[in-house]
């Protein structure tokens, strides 16, 4: 990325303002507009670590998964989410996280958890129950502006018919 001028959040009012079909998300590079962790505990013995390390909190061991600020997403096809949108930022598409509208946050779309729980919300991410922060919950997705303008678009107009004598 040549310049950070040029991300801004992703909404249903931006999606109409270029007109973006169900067609189109797929070919749009998504990013985090800041870190996003999910940590779960670790059970001793059997650390099964996939993409994440182990770290202690609070004298417990947890398996950590750390989602930099700015790191590239695609938009995924999944039943799961509904109207929201999967965005997977790593290895496959087992491996995404849900974003949707948030009425707080301007209608940007934002990470969604299962259940906000006082500092900490619950999300599935590769089919396995993890924790994040409550300030993952005010991440949203970002596009680049300049390349949502390049995007093809194929359109023809058709030119009638008339009626046969």
């Amino acid at each position: 990325m040549a310049s950070c001028a040029t991300l801004v959040p992703y909404n249903e009012q931006l999606k109409n303002r270029y007109h973006l079909t169900d067609m189109d998300i797929p070919k749009l590079q998504f990013y985090n507009s800041d870190n996003i962790v999910l940590y779960k505990d670790a059970v001793n013995g059997q650390h099964t670590i996939k993409g994440g390390k182990i770290k202690e909190i609070d004298g417990r061991q947890v398996e950590e998964i750390i989602i930099p600020l700015k790191t590239k997403g695609i938009a995924i096809m999944n039943p799961i989410v509904g109207s929201n949108m999967g965005v997977s930022f790593e290895i496959n598409d087992n491996y995404f996280l849900t974003f949707g509208e948030n009425p707080k946050f301007n209608k940007n779309y934002t990470l969604l958890a299962a259940n906000w729980n006082g500092r900490l919300g619950e999300v599935t991410y590769n089919g396995e129950k993890y924790k994040t922060p409550s300030s993952s919950g005010t991440v949203c997705l970002l596009v680049n502006v300049k390349k949502l303008n390049k995007l093809e678009r194929t359109s023809r107009t058709a030119g009638g018919r008339k009626v046969k004598r």
